[in-house]
């Protein structure tokens, strides 16, 4: 199956493209998704000299993250799909970092959530190789980076995972520290998505929607 990935919930794009038998891949910190996404996609079909509309699938991500840059990938994914009928599927940001983890871990999540916060994920690894939630509240949440540890008193987590750590090292516990991922988000984006199409599972594109997890500062404001 051919299928694109697309993370942009943080400022690194990371888009992967896989025909089946080899996955492309780039990842690029970007100021401006608008400007940098198309590109970026152009570029991974030129080398695996593929036509966008041979695509089957697209996943992306479905927060939480940037605002911004979860709207202009759902966006970009939302109009590829119209254009060439492949099929969407939304992947939970959080999992996707904790999905390289071995079987059995236990893998915290974190993306910088900006205004002194970490969006936050808890997962176990199956023994598929996939991300559950250690309990549903434990999916995606904010909370203050010095606040995490007593998220975690019971859970002894293995791996701490993503910006959110390397931002604020101050959410680790004493004596764990955070791992680099080897694999790019878009990468275990795919593997995601594939569990799903393979039990005929996707999103409709005309209701699908990010996860933001919490309102913006200018929703907030109005309240």
């Amino acid at each position: 199956m051919i299928i694109l990935a697309l993370d942009t919930a943080t400022p690194v794009a990371s888009v992967a493209l896989s025909d089946g038998d080899r996955i492309y891949e780039r990842s690029e910190s970007v100021t401006t998704y608008s400007e940098r996404l198309l590109p970026i996609i152009d570029a991974l079909f030129s080398e695996a000299k593929l036509a966008p509309r041979a695509l089957q699938a697209i996943a992306c991500s479905g927060g939480p993250g940037s605002f911004t840059g979860l709207r202009i990938g759902l966006s970009t994914a939302k109009g590829l799909c119209l254009a060439t009928s492949a099929k969407l599927v939304l992947v939970p940001s959080l999992a996707a970092l904790a999905q390289p983890a071995s079987p059995g871990a236990i893998v915290v999540s974190a993306i910088d959530a900006f205004r002194g916060e970490i969006y936050a994920g808890v997962f176990t690894i199956d023994s598929a190789g996939l991300p559950q939630p250690v309990r549903p509240a434990l999916a995606a949440f904010s909370v203050r980076p010095d606040a995490l540890s007593g998220v975690l008193a019971d859970l002894r987590p293995q791996h701490y995972v993503g910006d959110g750590f390397s931002k604020h090292p101050i959410a680790i516990p004493d004596g764990a520290s955070a791992l680099a991922s080897s694999h790019s988000n878009a990468r275990s984006m795919l593997v995601l998505a594939m569990s799903r199409l393979t039990v005929g599972d996707s999103d409709d594109p005309r209701l699908a929607a990010p996860h933001y997890v919490r309102a913006s500062a200018p929703e907030e404001a109005q309240r």
